[in-house]
Order: structure tokens, then sequence, then C-alpha cells
């Protein structure tokens, strides 16, 4: 991985480019180098982040924590999501300014919607796991885990994001379905289905405009019309004649921004795309297809150190997390997650689904 990085910014292979180049050069007349990436320091600024992301992997994957460990780690994460649920909520009502916060409702630090609800789904899946463990021997911290998860999903239903409720119900139904047949009580099951049911019924009740958007989709309305004219769909079938154009070591880490325009077609809108709407054509679009493999290696090794989710190996948890980082990776087909801090850390932070 770190090879592709390194070949995507050196000079004398711009013959490895696609048609943008010379439309640069000869329409626009724009002089460029001859690395393969028209802003090679922008590769090399972003080289440094994926490395670093290589590096926190490697240190996750020698250093599995205990039973013990694992239970701390995922209470203290817990704690932090609900306070910073709260946080945002009092931001939001109270009206306040909070410098380096783009959401445009004041709803967090991220300037998309769909990634604080992919943050909010993930930490919720969590909070179950500790509330259904926790119930039993240790009543009032499963009263913190129910009254912090209520406050989550309040956060992820006015947060105006359909994703993140998908993630949510689906990444639940998941996690059912791997313990359904393990060591994990039924009683436990039971929790876990009556926790999505009464998310479920409350949303369906309470939804509000988050409601109506969903509806709007079941209605075929003249919004969701729209969406096929400026939404992720049509982003991404640019994106794909992007890479099409340039499949091997892709336009470089950091430059899908400014190559896409030339690449534009289905896209109707004059908006600035500064992303394809996907985690895994971003790598493709900017890595190649070489930088594409190496994720998927990264993440089948992965998942091959997590299974078997086998019996006495602290399996409610480790299945949880495992979940979660499932959810994300989903997720990454149709937005970009993996990309942001904020949510980077808290998949990462699911490494402890090894053994």
């Amino acid at each position: 991985m770190v090879l592709v990085w390194g070949i995507q910014f050196l000079p004398g292979l711009d013959g490895l480019s696609g048609s943008w180049r010379s439309e640069a050069e000869e329409v626009y007349g724009i002089e460029l180098g001859s690395a393969v990436s028209p802003q090679p320091w922008l590769s090399l600024d972003h080289g440094g982040w994926v490395m670093l992301g290589l590096l926190w992997l490697m240190f996750a994957a020698e250093v599995t924590p205990t039973a013990e460990q694992r239970h701390g780690l995922l209470r203290w994460f817990g704690v932090g999501a609900i306070l910073f649920s709260v946080l945002v909520l009092l931001v939001h009502y109270l009206g306040l300014e909070v410098p380096g916060w783009q959401s445009p409702k004041k709803l967090g630090p991220f300037e998309s919607r769909n990634l604080l609800s992919s943050f909010l789904s993930l930490a919720l899946l969590i909070l179950m796991a500790l509330f259904t463990y926790d119930m039993r021997k240790r009543f009032r911290l499963a009263m913190l885990w129910l009254g912090g998860g209520a406050v989550v999903f309040y956060l992820l239903v006015l947060n105006f994001s359909r994703s993140g409720l998908v993630l949510i119900f689906l990444g639940g139904l998941i996690w059912v379905g791997l313990n359904f047949k393990s060591g994990v009580g039924m009683t436990r099951l039971t929790k876990i289905l009556l926790a999505l049911m009464v998310m479920a019924s409350a949303f369906l009740l309470f939804g509000g405009e988050t409601l109506e958007r969903f509806n709007t989709l079941w209605r075929g309305s003249e919004d969701s019309a729209s969406l096929i004219q400026v939404g992720r769909g049509v982003i991404q079938k640019d994106t794909l004649k992007m890479i099409q154009d340039q499949p091997w070591l892709g336009v470089g880490l950091g430059n899908f921004d400014a190559v896409f325009p030339q690449y534009r077609e289905a896209l109707k809108t004059e908006s600035f795309i500064v992303h394809p709407e996907s985690d895994w054509l971003w790598v493709w679009a900017e890595m190649g297809v070489f930088g594409l493999a190496a994720f998927v290696l990264v993440a089948v090794a992965w998942w091959r150190e997590v299974w078997p989710l086998s019996h006495g190996t602290d399996k409610h948890f480790r299945s949880a997390c495992a979940v979660a980082v499932m959810m994300g990776v989903i997720h990454g087909f149709v937005d970009v997650p993996w990309h942001r801090l904020g949510n980077g850390l808290a998949d990462c932070c699911f490494c402890v689904a090894g053994d």
C-alpha cells in the first residue's frame, strides 16, 4: 500500500495518467509536472495520514485486549458517546456557536449529517451491548446505558438522516443472528430484540421530518426524483468513468476533487463535489486498483483474525464490535465514514473484536 502511494508522486510517470492531463494542458493551458498525480504534494501529505492509519492497525492487531480490558474500553467509549451526544444537543438547543463545527443544523462537528449518524448508530449498538450485559449484575450502570442510549437515539432521529437508522436496525438484527445459536442467553437476545422494537415504535410515532424522508422514498415524490439528478448515484456513475480512464494507479491521494469535474456528465448540478459518496470508490479513484486491493486484503485479514466468534471468547461484545465494523464497511459503499477522523477513530476502537 505504501508503494502504491509512493509511485503516485514520482516524476516521469505521466504516461500512466488519464485523458484529464491532455485536456488540462491543451484546453485550459495548465502546466503539469510529470507525476501521475496532478498535485503530488497533496499525495505526499495525504499519504502521511494513510501511514498513520496503517501503524494504528498494526498496533491494534498486536495488542489484543483481554475480556476485562475490552469491557473497560467499551464502557469508556459508551460514556464518551453519551457525553458527546449531550454536548451536541446542548449546543443545538442553546443556539451556541462552536468554532470548527460545520454542521448546518449545529449538530456536531461533521459537515455531513450522514457522518454524524454513522457514528451515533455504531455507538448505539455498543450501548445496547453494554445494557444487556450489565442488566443482571450492575443495574445502575445498565440504567446509565439505557438512558444514554435514549439520548443517542433521540439525536440520531433529530439529525434528519436515514442512513444511521438503517445501520442500527440492520446491525442489531445481524448481531442477534450471530448470537442466536451460541451460548449467549436467550434472555439477553430477547432484550436486544425488545430494544430494537422500542426504538422502531418510537421512531414510527415521533419520527417527524426524518420519518417523512423515508415516506418520500416510498411515494416516489419530486424530492426522490431530484435525487436521481443530484444524488449519490449520478456522482458514483461519473466517478466510475473517471476510474475507468486511470484505473491502475489512480489520480493520486487528495486529487479527486481537482480531476472529477472533467468527467461530469450524468451529474446535472453545478455544486462542487469533493468526494464520490463512497469510501471504496474514493480509494479506487485516488489509489487505483492496487490500492483498493490492499484495503480489501486488510479487511479480509481482520475478519480472519476475528472469526470464528466461538462461545467462551467474550462473544457478546466481540460480535457487537464485529458488526459495528461491518456496518462501517457497508456504509462505506454509499458514503465516506472511513475518510473522516471522528468516524475512523470510532471504528478503530472496534479492533477490540479480536480474540
